[in-house]
């Protein structure tokens, strides 16, 4: 007898045949009539089901403490099989694959899984998902501090200020900021105008964190001078009148005491 195909056509090498496609095949075994004999008919279906797909999943970082829920199919790509289940260390099932909260995870690398179990006939097949949460920059905080533009007590470390932060920023100030900075450690401010500056501490983006900073306000103030030394003599009985202010030459509006110092 003879093999043929649904569309008639008759199969040449019955034991080799190709099936491409995911769907139900018919064939039939024809035997022609022979002498005094009827001919005869058997028909062969072959089903052909899909193998099992997991798809190719994408590695993909969040920031640590990120509120955007993260649906884990929209890491897959190429014809994945629905109706798998995504497993956190092939072991612990994710409740909910599209709407899934990872605000509350520390900072690290986590192994998730999507698997499709087999159809009987085909295997399973699992997809494995990287997730890696990142740090957020910390660039300490904001601070203020007062010095005085004198050479007593006037060196500032501005890594201290901002408290703990990360050792990655870099320093930054306006450009009329006249304040040497190259040693943010130890910042030197003898002989700065009195008046506020600004320094910013700056982390940049790691990619997936947005940038961070944090602000030192310093208000400098001018050393106070009583003004200087002065001596004068007069005759025993004189009746003058001193301006002590003109003579001596303070700093104006300031507050003062004039004392009789005994020699």
């Amino acid at each position: 007898g003879n093999w043929i195909d649904a569309d008639n056509v008759k199969i040449n090498d019955p034991q080799k045949i190709m099936l491409t496609e995911s769907k139900t095949y018919t064939f039939k075994y024809i035997i022609p009539a022979s002498g005094g004999c009827l001919p005869d008919t058997a028909i062969a279906q072959v089903i052909v089901l899909p193998a099992p797909s997991a798809g190719v999943a994408s590695d993909f970082s969040l920031c640590q403490g990120t509120s955007n829920p993260v649906n884990f199919f929209d890491h897959l790509t190429g014809n994945y099989t629905v109706g798998g289940t995504w497993k956190f260390n092939a072991a612990f099932t994710v409740p909910n694959p599209t709407n899934y909260s990872m605000s509350d995870l520390p900072a690290g690398i986590y192994n998730y899984s999507y698997i499709v179990a087999g159809n009987g006939n085909c295997p399973g097949d699992t997809s494995g998902l990287k997730v890696t949460i990142m740090l957020p920059p910390n660039a300490g905080s904001d601070a203020n501090t007062n010095v005085c533009n004198s050479n007593i007590n006037n060196i500032i470390n501005l890594d201290n200020l901002i408290g703990i932060h990360d050792n990655n920023g870099v320093w930054k100030k306006q450009q009329s900021n006249p304040v040497n900075i190259n040693n943010p450690k130890s910042v030197n401010f003898n002989n700065i105008p009195a008046g506020t500056y600004n320094f910013i501490y700056k982390i940049n983006s790691n990619g997936i964190c947005p940038a961070d900073s944090s602000i030192v306000t310093i208000t400098v103030f001018k050393k106070l001078t009583a003004g200087n030394d002065k001596t004068l003599s007069f005759c025993e009985n004189d009746n003058t009148r001193i301006k002590i202010l003109e003579e001596l030459k303070p700093d104006l509006n300031t507050e003062y005491i004039i004392e009789d110092i005994q020699q």
